[in-house]
């Protein structure tokens, strides 16, 4: 049986994601969400609908089970972000072009810093070369 088409589910968090939309949060050890604070986190989700402390926020998890595409928070200085660029997790919970590290996404869209860019999310892989 099929519970639900696409995997964004509600998650109280620890910290307030008020206007975290397109940052990578990870669960912390009483299941709440935080964001990420380390390039080597593997994300959890990303933030679909930011919310208070302890309210339930919006997430689509990293894990291959949503079909559609999400927004990523690209950071200050993300590198050249294209149409098919891999995605690598910053210590500041957002996104940049990268070939190594924690891969997570790939965007379908070309970005600058500091934009939300439409991206598919993918279960998180740290690649090193």
């Amino acid at each position: 049986m099929i519970t639900r088409e696409n995997a964004v589910l509600a998650f109280p968090s620890a910290v307030d994601l008020t206007g975290k939309e397109g940052y990578a949060v990870k669960l912390n050890s009483s299941g709440q969400l935080e964001l990420c604070s380390s390039a080597s986190d593997i994300p959890f989700a990303i933030v679909t609908i930011g919310m208070p402390i302890g309210a339930q926020n919006s997430v689509a998890v990293c894990a291959g089970g949503y079909a559609g595409t999400v927004s990523i928070k690209l950071s200050a200085t993300p590198g050249t972000v294209n149409a098919g660029t891999l995605l690598a997790l910053n210590a500041n919970a957002t996104s940049s072009a990268g070939t190594t590290g924690v891969l997570y996404a790939q965007a379908v869209e070309a970005g600058q810093a500091d934009e939300l860019i439409e991206a598919v999310i993918f279960k998180p892989q740290t690649v090193t070369e």
